[in-house]
This record gives structure tokens, sequence and C-alpha cells, in this order.
């Protein structure tokens, strides 16, 4: 065996741990699925497998297990979030969560329906697609709709005042950052800036809480989320900013000029109807989650990898666009 293949087999152990305990709560045959690594992250944010289980006469099973401390403690609100936008989402044709079969909390294991798809990073990777963009638009619409959907008054202090504290820690020598100096001044100006928009109007729901491009899968005939965590409510910038901002810094390349490209964001908006392209906060939180990613990358840029490097290098040219 390569260590590739022994590192793959390993995790899927891993990932399976618990399958046994599942599939009895779930009613299912424990044994003769055939099982496929769907997705290994182990960084600083957590240590996660997921697993596909395929068996003849069965409809396909996803498996997640989270590995530590953090990542257990969390299951159980995640479920709760997931099954929450389910239930929200039943009425809406097209939009929806994939169906939790069973879960063991205290060990950080969840199984559940699998969905046929695409994500969508995969396909704005294969290119610009306004299609694929306005159906996550209304995706995300659907989502928000499930409320409470309230009015509110954009209060930017609390993200200036994040990304300052992150930046005093990079002057007390307590965090390091890639390009600090560089950091520092569009943090300054997105300060500057925050005066502008402060009461600006916008509305609050129910937030994704990691509303990434891979958290939406796309099939012919439905759009699914996954990976929901428990983020209570805010500002529906919050989770457009950040599935915006992930796509743009994964899109092929082309000529930089906004934050986010005009045809993607028209795109997007073509399908989410509660708020437009022309919201003061979104454009804002636009700025402020390219500043958080980076905020987030390895300091030393020797050190990155070359997926990284090219995001990295992406991210400060989409920076440089929206400060100027």
């Amino acid at each position: 065996r390569t260590k590739g293949g022994r590192m793959t087999t390993d995790r899927i152990s891993q990932g399976l741990a618990h399958w046994p305990e599942l599939a009895v709560a779930a009613g299912l045959p424990v044994d003769d699925w055939t099982p496929q690594l769907v997705a290994s992250r182990r960084d600083a944010k957590g240590d996660r497998v997921i697993v596909r289980l395929e068996r003849p006469g069965h409809d396909p099973i996803i498996c997640k297990k989270g590995l530590t401390p953090a990542d257990i403690a969390g299951t159980a609100a995640a479920v709760a979030a997931q099954d929450r936008a389910r239930a929200g989402l039943a009425g809406s044709d097209g939009m929806g969560a994939p169906r939790i079969l069973v879960s063991l909390p205290e060990h950080g294991a969840v199984a559940m329906q699998a969905v046929a798809g695409r994500n969508l990073t995969e396909l704005v990777e294969d290119g610009f697609s306004p299609t694929a963009l306005r159906r996550a638009g209304q995706w995300v619409d659907a989502f928000h709709r499930i409320g409470p959907l309230e009015p509110r008054a954009f209060q930017p202090r609390f993200i200036v005042n994040h990304l300052r504290d992150l930046v005093h820690q990079e002057r007390q020598g307590t965090r390091q950052i890639a390009r600090a100096r560089q950091f520092r001044l569009h943090v300054d100006a997105l300060a500057r800036h925050a005066p502008t928009i402060k009461g600006t109007p916008t509305l609050s729901s129910v937030r994704h809480g990691d509303l990434n491009g891979r958290n939406l899968i796309l099939s012919d005939d439905a759009v699914w989320g996954i990976d929901f965590a428990e983020a209570g409510t805010g500002p529906v910038g919050f989770d457009i900013a950040r599935l915006l901002i992930h796509l743009a810094e994964r899109a092929p390349t082309r000529t930089v000029d906004a934050p986010v490209p005009a045809e993607m964001v028209g795109a997007f908006f073509d399908g989410y109807r509660l708020t437009g392209a022309d919201d003061a906060s979104v454009r804002f939180l636009f700025l402020a989650r390219i500043l958080s990613n980076w905020a987030n990358m390895p300091p030393d840029e020797d050190a990155m990898t070359i997926i990284q490097t090219i995001r990295f290098q992406r991210m400060t040219e989409l920076a440089a666009a929206g400060f100027g």
C-alpha cells in the first residue's frame, strides 16, 4: 500500500468508528457497505472526517465524525441546526437540507441522507455559472426566510473592534499575520468607513454559520445546504459575504476590480430577494470577510501550500480592489 492509501484507510476507520451503533439505532444493516472517503480536514479549526457508504438495495449514507473535543461538543447543536433548516425548508420547492438519520452527539458521530450533485465551489472553479449562483441565491433566500426575519440597523463597530483586536495582538507579538503592515492599513481603512454605514437598514435572520460554496450541493432539480453550525441570528449579510468571498477567492483568474466580481454579485442577487446588491452592510461585510480570512492564513508565506499561496494572492488582490 502507498502512504496515501494507508492514510485514506486510517481516516475511513476513524470516520466509521461508531458506525455499528449508528446503524443499529437507524435500523440499518451494519455490514457489507462500501466506504468512500469524501472529506478529511485536520487543522487548527478541528479534525473531522466524512465517509460515504453504499450498499445494494439501500440509499447511500453520509457518516460524519468529529475527532477533537470541540468538534464533539458542537455535534448536538449542529444536528439541531440542520433539523431546523430541513423543517423550515420543507415548503420550498427544490430547496432542502439532508435528513439526519441518527446521531451520537457524545461521540461526535452522525449518519444522514446522502444527496446527489456537485458543490457550488466546484461549479464556480469550472467557470462562471450565473445559473448556479442564481440557484444558490434562491437557497440562501429560502433559508433566511425561515426567520425570525427582523429589520435591523446595522452596527459595524463589533466587526471593527474584532479586527482591531487582531491588529493589537499582532503588534503585541501574540499573533502573526501575513503581510501585517498591509493588513493593518486595510483595517484602518475599514474603521474609517464604518461610521458612514452605521445604522444602515438591513435584515436579520437565522445564520448558517459556515456558508461556503462547499456546503451548497446542486443537482439538476434541487439545492441542498449542509454542514450547519449553531450561529444564532444576525444580519443576513454575514452569510452572503462568507459565501461570495469564498467563491471570489477561488474563481478562475480574471481582472480583479471589486471585492466580488460584479457578475457574481448580480447572478447571486437574481435569486436572493430579501435584500439587494446595493445593501451597504453587505458591501461592508465583503471587506470584513476578506480581512477575517486573511488573518487566518498561515503567517509565513513561504510555509503556505500552493493552494494557499494562490488563494492568498487572490485575497490580497480582492482587498486592494475594495480598499483602493
